[in-house]
């Protein structure tokens, strides 16, 4: 079982009833989220799977960290704030902690029937606002991204976009690059070929202007090919940091007007 506490959190469609899901998720994986009635309070959130003997246990733990991962891509769409798997910084590492040692010495010596947990802890200075109770949108968003990659791939770039690393700005720009992608392979793009430029049958769809399609594109690109690697810090230093959250804001709000034309719950 993985394990997370996120908060403080308010949840204002639950503040007098409280919350206890519990709902499948795939492949034999399951979620439980709990919050107490309660103005505010921390939101727990737990991903389990059994494991009936020693040698299934690595590989049910990492189905889980699999599923956690998808279910951070997601959560800002789900929950208006984004959930974090690991720290962000010059290097990447886990922010959770393992058991799964612990129970698989426990299973070979006894061969029973076990689960494993992993837990990790943010602890929030201010208090979170979800717009509803997350999970359940979560668990339809990863099922719809599931099935559609360019789906998948605008928020993995967007969950990715959020990190104080050296190649934020490049991840953000990609949004761009498949949303283009994604409506120029749908039913009601036009048969000639789409440039990069904002076509018209985009702009009707998600109601994109032409100013923010062209000034994404300029703030982001700095002239360089932005499919290769970061070439150092002070590409991305020359944004500020308001216009930083503004382009961020952007590509949200692009991702979200693609899944409302897609009819996926965001």
């Amino acid at each position: 079982m993985l394990s997370i506490k996120e908060g403080p959190v308010s949840i204002v469609q639950v503040a007098t009833t409280g919350l206890d899901n519990r709902l499948a998720l795939w492949n034999g994986i399951e979620a439980r989220e709990h919050f107490p009635a309660s103005a505010q309070a921390f939101y727990f959130l737990d991903i389990f799977k059994d494991a009936s003997s020693h040698t299934e246990v690595a590989g049910v733990e990492l189905s889980l960290i699999d599923a956690l991962q998808q279910l951070c891509y997601v959560w800002p769409f789900a929950s208006g704030f984004r959930m974090n798997a690991y720290r962000s910084g010059f290097t990447v590492s886990t922010n959770f902690q393992s058991n799964a040692a612990v129970v698989r010495r426990e299973l070979e010596s006894r061969a029973g029937v076990s689960s494993f947990s992993a837990s990790f802890v943010f602890e929030g200075e201010i208090v979170l606002n979800y717009s509803r109770p997350p999970l359940t949108s979560a668990v339809a968003l990863c099922k719809n991204a599931q099935a559609d990659p360019y789906f998948k791939n605008m928020m993995r770039y967007y969950y990715l976009a959020t990190f104080e690393d050296l190649a934020w700005y490049i991840h953000l720009y990609k949004i761009r690059d498949v949303l283009l992608d994604a409506l120029r392979h749908s039913p009601s793009a036009p048969k000639k070929k789409v440039k990069r430029k904002l076509p018209e049958f985009i702009q009707a769809q998600l109601n994109v202007t032409k100013n923010d399609w062209n000034h994404f594109g300029q703030a982001l690109n700095f002239g360089y090919d932005l499919r290769h690697p970061p070439q150092g810090a002070q590409l991305a230093s020359t944004i500020s940091q308001p216009e930083k959250v503004a382009l961020l804001q952007l590509g949200f709000t692009w991702i979200r007007q693609y899944g409302l034309l897609m009819k996926y719950p965001v």
